[in-house]
């Protein structure tokens, strides 16, 4: 087991580079035990705050253009472009029992219904670990789903990567599946992957309206492993129901027919249908669902139950 803390050493703010030097090598196989920090920037939260996180808030100067503290990048070794990285997700804890919801004031564009919600908004919201549950008001409890929102590798292209956006590299997904029990795929264009991970969360719709979920400071156990000959262009996930597409695109209608053309593409790839079979088959089984439309690229990704193949297949 290895663990990789967030220090000021480890954390970059803000954005992906694939030039930024690997702050841990793994082998692949590793388990990781991983630590992330969120924090509303520009403001006074005790209660949120570890010494950790208060060091890195202290540090790290260099910011941006994302708001996002990510732990990373992870170097897993023997993973080349081309490859994909599975990232198995072992388990995720909360480190503190509070997090934080915001809605930013002037943030033109972002929320969902900026215009009708102008005034920024921060609420404290305490997590009943035993019981998990978020304490969103006196008499309304909000199931803790915990997960991380951006986990990503390094991007193929130059240069900073704002941490806002989804891309081919993962990073923003917001996607509330990826719970412990899930695997995400991601295509590697870099050698060793180069991952990063951050943005945790332990309560979200799908959708995350108004721009954020109930943001968290979380330690996460993560597996790393390599897998060739899945040729996939964009993220991909697995839970132990589901097989997960992703499709994201400044349309929602586009980032539908992304999803779509992936899950055809994998039920091809490895079930053996043709197209026309596999586009037949989402029409029936398959739930296309809105991951997030607040990130400036949106994300739809679709369902599919794994219950419908026969494991006895020839």
């Amino acid at each position: 087991m290895f663990r990789l803390e967030a220090t000021p050493d480890t954390v970059h703010w803000g954005y992906f580079n694939r030039d930024l030097a690997p702050v841990i090598r793994v082998p692949a196989g590793a388990l990781v035990e991983v630590e992330t920090f969120s924090y509303p920037r520009g403001t006074d939260y005790p209660e949120l705050l570890t010494a950790g996180l208060r060091r890195v808030l202290d540090e790290v100067s260099d910011v941006g253009p994302g708001p996002h503290l990510l732990t990373g990048p992870i170097y897993v070794e023997g993973v080349r472009p081309g490859d994909v990285l599975s990232v198995h997700i072992e388990s995720i804890e909360p480190l503190l029992p509070v997090g934080f919801h915001e809605i930013r004031e002037g943030a033109a564009g972002l929320g969902l219904l900026h215009g009708e919600f102008p005034n920024g908004h921060i609420r404290l919201m305490q997590l009943d670990l035993e019981r998990r549950v978020v304490k969103f008001a006196q008499h309304i409890d909000v199931p803790m789903r915990t997960f991380f929102g951006i986990m990503g590798v390094a991007p193929p292209t130059a240069g900073r990567i704002s941490s806002r956006a989804p891309g081919p590299f993962g990073g923003n997904l917001d996607l509330t599946a990826l719970t412990a029990g899930a695997t995400l795929y991601l295509p590697v264009f870099n050698e060793g992957g180069l991952f990063s991970v951050g943005d945790g969360h332990t309560a979200q719709g799908d959708g995350e309206v108004d721009l954020t979920a109930v943001e968290t400071s979380l330690s996460g156990t993560l597996r790393f492993d390599i897998v060739k000959g899945f040729p996939i262009e964009r993220p991909m996930a697995e839970l132990p129901t589901h097989m997960i597409s992703m499709g994201f695109h400044e349309s929602l209608d586009e980032a539908v027919k992304i999803a779509t053309r992936d899950m055809i593409s994998w039920l091809t790839h490895t079930h053996g249908l043709t197209a026309l079979e596999a586009y037949m088959l989402c029409s029936l089984v398959v739930d296309l669902r809105v991951t997030q439309v607040v990130n400036g690229r949106k994300g739809i990704h679709a369902m599919f139950p794994k219950s419908v193949i026969s494991s006895t297949q020839g």
